[in-house]
């Protein structure tokens, strides 16, 4: 899942201005980064975990719109990225980003999307992923009871929502077998940096992983954003935007509403770029 999480400063300046216009600016921004860039890019790898670990799960626990929703806290966030680390490393297309003076400023997480490992990291993701799909199933329909006896107060966690409109757009735009199209997972910066600072890098970020899909031999890449910033990125690199979803008019498998409590502007899209 791509979310980016931005200073409150930088929301309102993007809620004040329109689609058009935002769009506009950061196609400007985004060619002028093509041109020069002042970071650096590179492969995750096994020193760099303290560091990554701690970005990508105190950005999400702290801001993550979906995440912070279902109440997922930082523990939860690093216990996941715990278990998916050595896959993480094996798969060699994550990518972390350092500035001029050599310190990593921001990491993106990336699967094949077709790798098992490909799916909703957040929520509880952590509890299933170790699971038979025969324990998922039985843990679904347990579930299922809980929230019909009135035990569970949420009736869909964010994996299962994300689950939900992610799979069938897999199936239908992403052919099988490995190899075809990166899944995008997780992006985050440090926390020390500015609110322009944080843009500049997610945008990097963004490129690198064009520029890492094409150079592996992908056919493109498949994404789901929660986060406007990253909306709107997306859409300045010209992702096909397969849907668009408002989090709090979503009705689960029991015809209820886990994310009625959001904004009404709170929207997740699912992205596709071809190269």
């Amino acid at each position: 899942m791509t979310e980016f999480v931005t200073a409150g400063s930088l929301a309102e300046v993007v809620a004040a201005l329109s689609t058009q216009e935002r769009e506009e600016d950061l196609t400007a921004l985004i060619q002028r980064m093509k041109e020069t860039s002042e970071y650096q890019s590179g492969g995750l790898e096994a020193d760099h975990k303290t560091v990554v670990l701690d970005m990508i799960s105190r950005s999400f626990a702290e801001k993550g719109d979906l995440t912070t929703l279902a109440g997922v806290d930082y523990a939860v966030l690093m216990e996941q990225l715990e278990i998916l680390w050595t896959a993480l490393l094996e798969a060699r297309l994550s990518i972390v980003v350092r500035d001029k003076s050599g310190e990593l400023i921001g990491a993106c997480l990336n699967f094949d999307a077709r790798s098992e490992e490909a799916a909703p990291l957040c929520a509880q993701s952590a509890v299933t992923r170790n699971m038979t799909e025969e324990e998922r199933q039985e843990e679904r329909e347990a579930r299922g009871r809980r929230v019909a006896d009135g035990q569970e107060e949420v009736p869909m966690s964010v994996v299962e929502f994300l689950n939900a409109v992610e799979e069938p757009l897999k199936d239908q735009h992403i052919p099988p077998g490995k190899g075809k199209y990166i899944y995008t997972s997780l992006l985050g910066t440090a926390k020390h940096l500015s609110t322009a600072e944080n843009v500049k890098v997610a945008i990097f970020m963004e490129q690198e992983n064009l520029r890492l899909g094409q150079a592996r031999g992908f056919q493109g890449i498949f994404t789901t954003n929660a986060n406007r910033l990253t909306q709107l990125i997306s859409r300045s690199l010209d992702y096909q935007i397969l849907s668009s979803i408002q989090v709090n008019q979503y009705e689960d498998i029991h015809g209820g509403r886990p994310f009625a409590s959001a904004p009404d502007d709170l929207v997740t899209e699912i992205a596709l770029k071809r190269f």
